[in-house]
C-alpha cells in the first residue's frame, strides 16, 4: 500500500541515523506500512517494530522487499552489507546511501549494472560524487567521456572485488 512515489522504502542499518530517518519519515505522514527496517540484531528488530510498527528482517530481505533502499551503515560496514544486498537490487531499485566517506563509483562497482545509486555525503566523498555526477550528465552527450567513465567503474569495482577478497580470507 505504498503511498509514495518511492514505493516501499527499505532501510539497512538502524542506528541512531537510520532511526531518526525513519522516525521523522512516520512523523512527515509515512504510513509504518511502506517502510521496512534491517538491523542485524534480533532484539534491535523486535524494539523497531514495537516503537514504530514497521516491518524488519535481515539485510537481504529488507533489499528484497523495498524499491527504494537505503543504506545507513558505518562506512567500514559497507563492504560486509553491500554483497548482501546486491543482487536484490536489480530491477529498477533505487540505491540512497547515507554511508560517510563512500562514493557513488564504490557502491555502483559492488552492485549489479544499472542499479541507480544516489549518495547523500557532505564529508570527504562529497565532492568526489558530485563530479562522478557531473562525468554522467556530460557522459550522456559525449562518448569519448562516457567511456573513460565506464572504465574508471571497470576498475574501481576490482578494486573493491579484491579488497571484498582480502576482507572474507
Amino acid at each position: 500500500s505504498a503511498t509514495t512515489a518511492f514505493g516501499l522504502a527499505g532501510f539497512i542499518g538502524t542506528g541512531v541515523m537510520g532511526e531518526t530517518l525513519l522516525a521523522g519519515l512516520i512523523r512527515a505522514g509515512w504510513s509504518p506500512d511502506d517502510l521496512v527496517a534491517a538491523d542485524r540484531r534480533d532484539e534491535r528488530r523486535a524494539e523497531l517494530e514495537r516503537r514504530y510498527g514497521v516491518s524488519t528482517g535481515s539485510n537481504a530481505e529488507a533489499a528484497a522487499q523495498a524499491e527504494t533502499v537505503v543504506l545507513v551503515v558505518k562506512p567500514q560496514d559497507v563492504p560486509e552489507v553491500l554483497p548482501e544486498i546486491a543482487e536484490h537490487l536489480a530491477g529498477g531499485r533505487l540505491l540512497v546511501s547515507l554511508c560517510a566517506g563512500i562514493t557513488t563509483a564504490r557502491l555502483e562497482a559492488g552492485l549489479p549494472a544499472g542499479v541507480p545509486v544516489a549518495t547523500v555525503a557532505c564529508g570527504s566523498a562529497g565532492p568526489t560524487n558530485a563530479a562522478l555526477l557531473a562525468v554522467q550528465i556530460l557522459g550522456t552527450a559525449d562518448e569519448s567521456l562516457r567511456a573513460k567513465f565506464h572504465d574508471y567503474k571497470k576498475e574501481l569495482r576490482a578494486k573493491v572485488e579484491k579488497a571484498n577478497e582480502k576482507i572474507h580470507q
